[in-house]
């Protein structure tokens, strides 16, 4: 069980920083009033310059992401009940975060 928590725990890490680029990036582009281009130039000016592509931003939310979605994977028949449970949905919401991300790419 001492393995499994940091494990669990930085999944959950991994999730929350994929998760504050995706509400950051969707309040930016919620404000109408920016065009996309303005939109995307305010979501880049959070970041220091050399991680400031927005192609290199989604690829490295796709690997944090599919670290996020292994780390829950390997530890859902190792924790049981409610943890387990929450393991599997955290790993399936990653599934689809992964293919939505893949599919923005192209």
């Amino acid at each position: 069980m001492k393995r499994i928590l940091p494990l669990f725990l930085f999944g959950l890490v991994l999730t929350i920083m994929v998760f504050y680029n995706l509400v950051l990036w969707w309040v930016i582009c919620s404000d109408t009033s920016l065009s996309l281009d303005q939109a995307k130039q305010a979501y880049l000016y959070r970041y220091p310059g050399f991680v400031a592509d927005a192609l290199l931003l989604t690829l490295l939310d796709i690997v944090m992401s599919a670290a996020a979605g292994l780390c829950f994977f390997r530890n859902r028949q190792i924790l049981s009940g409610t943890w387990g449970l929450l393991a599997k949905g955290f790993a399936v919401v990653h599934l689809i975060l992964i293919c939505w991300l893949v599919f923005s790419l192209m």
